[in-house]
């Protein structure tokens, strides 16, 4: 009935109610004031317990909380999803996009850092089963089910590009499959919540995007065989394959290069290998296949966190220098 006065960045919900009548759907903006900001900025607002609640807050340690990092059992560490509003400005905070979602904590050990990775997810309950916008321009891509805002990882409050950069720098200059990348600044119910990647998600979605390839037909795995997605069957079989087999038998080559994108594999190892990525091997391995009859296993590169920073002795900074050009080859 009388007008709001700000003097400092706010989300206002607004919604109507009459006698006899049905409340009115809930309008929310987030008006900002006194920022100056360069890049796009990803607003989102929901009611402050369900973030900050110390006992069911989804940002927080709660009672259940191991002592030592990174606080296994915290809340942050449970599968719980929120409904949260999601607002996207370019072009000098011009809002381009707007939707109700749910919001979850992401990430592994870099959950614990005050600032934590973010997924969020379109789902028909809250309107919409996909995010119909543009968000990375070197894609043409204007559908998503889920965005990442990802804090950087291990590579959070530091250089907070390497994994980015890395996969930016392989787009279509390599045969990796990479995940495209846009620096956000993200406020969180009207607060300054620092710098974020925007990412997307690896899953069957990001494959079925970029190949064209049906999601419910695609096996995706991760580390050494984990299912993340279809089946084993076709991998185990693989794997059989190349234990049980010398390769230095060119009939038994051509056979694994039928079986793996060659090409792929070998990007891959370069990749990592000039990155002198100390996370990768043992770990942050993924790959997949469409299941049908001659299809390839390829691997996607995935963070890259660890930059420049290899505890792993066969990286580029730390080869033998006694190896002649024999053995390098």
């Amino acid at each position: 009935t009388v007008p709001i006065t700000i003097d400092s960045t706010k989300v206002i919900k607004a919604r109507s109610f009459g006698s006899g009548t049905l409340p009115g759907k809930t309008a929310t903006n987030t008006y900002f004031i006194n920022e100056s900001v360069s890049i796009p900025v990803v607003s989102l607002s929901t009611e402050p317990d369900l973030l900050f609640d110390w006992d069911n807050g989804i940002y927080m340690k709660g009672p259940d909380a191991e002592p030592d990092v990174p606080f296994f059992n915290a809340n942050f560490w449970q599968e719980m999803e929120v409904p949260c509003y999601f607002e996207y400005f370019e072009n000098g905070l011009t809002r381009a996009f707007d939707q109700l979602v749910g919001l979850e904590i992401q990430g592994n050990w870099s959950r614990s850092y005050p600032q934590k990775s973010l997924k969020v997810m379109a789902r028909g309950n809250y309107g919409s089963s996909t995010l119909d916008y543009q968000f990375f321009k070197q894609k043409k891509l204007k559908k998503f089910r889920q965005i990442m805002l990802r804090n950087a990882g291990n590579d959070n409050n530091t250089l907070h590009i390497r994994d980015a950069f890395i996969h930016d720098l392989c787009y279509k200059t390599t045969h990796s499959d990479v995940q495209m990348y846009q620096p956000a600044v993200v406020f969180l119910n009207g607060q300054y919540w620092g710098v974020y990647n925007m990412r997307e998600k690896i899953n069957t979605d990001f494959i079925s995007n970029d190949y064209g390839i049906d999601s419910d037909s695609i096996d995706l795995l991760q580390y050494n065989g984990y299912l993340q997605d279809g089946n084993t069957e076709n991998f185990e079989q693989f794997s059989q394959f190349v234990l049980e087999n010398d390769f230095t038998d060119s009939a038994n080559y051509e056979k694994m290069n039928s079986w793996l994108d060659i090409d792929n594999f070998i990007d891959l190892f370069v990749i990592e290998t000039y990155s002198d990525n100390g996370d990768w091997l043992s770990n942050n391995v993924k790959f997949w296949r469409e299941r049908k009859d001659g299809a390839k296993w390829r691997h996607i590169l995935w963070d890259l966190d660890f930059y420049g920073t290899s505890w792993w002795p066969y990286t580029v900074n730390s080869l033998d220098t006694n190896l002649n050009k024999t053995d390098m080859a």
